[in-house]
């Protein structure tokens, strides 16, 4: 159904476009009957925040090459290490709780859906988890490129200790979110067969 030109129709149990992770009956259904519109601006607010936190991830990563000329390989790669590894427990938790029938915690709809998309939302953490970390790695890789290329350009060094660090971040938590992305690309397409 469209409900107008290229806008898909929501359907009272579905989350509402919003993001606050309530139905849309119990939010924006509840009183706005151009909630259509306001989805589409909710979009494009998602992009917008993620296009900033890149920038934040440029500015941090430049700042912190500034403020730690000491850091050493090691510590960047371990320290690295340790967070993507953080971020795999709790992936995995979250995953296996949410998954639990017979868990009495109080858990939230975790959404694993579409977690490449740029207009969905990634907040909170504890409802788009793989989102969420996506834009992480995505942070850390703009920050370790801008003092990569800024060190190249001010004192011809290729890649520093902080670089490497920003660049070993993003790509751990891209290694660790990989099994993640497959899965829910996979479930996705079970859905579309069913």
């Amino acid at each position: 159904m469209q409900t107008g030109v290229g806008k898909s129709k929501i359907g009272r149990n579905d989350h509402c476009p919003c993001g606050s992770g309530l139905k849309y009956k119990k939010c924006c259904g509840k009183t706005d009957p151009d909630a259509a519109e306001k989805a589409d601006l909710s979009s494009s607010r998602w992009l917008v925040r993620r296009q900033v936190l890149l920038a934040v991830g440029v500015i941090g990563g430049l700042a912190l090459d500034t403020a730690m000329p000491k850091l050493t390989w090691f510590t960047a790669l371990a320290a690295a290490s340790i967070v993507a590894l953080t971020i795999l427990g709790w992936l995995a938790i979250k995953k296996n709780r949410s998954l639990n029938p017979y868990s009495n915690a109080d858990i939230p709809d975790i959404d694993w859906s579409d977690p490449c998309s740029l207009t969905e939302p990634f907040f909170p953490i504890s409802r788009y988890p793989v989102r969420f970390f996506l834009v992480v790695s995505a942070m850390a890789f703009a920050g370790g490129i801008a003092v990569t290329v800024r060190n190249y350009l001010i004192d011809g060094r290729i890649i520093a200790p902080v670089a490497g660090l920003f660049l070993a971040l993003g790509g751990l938590t891209l290694v660790v979110l990989l099994p993640w992305l497959q899965q829910c690309r996979f479930e996705h397409d079970e859905g579309k067969n069913n």
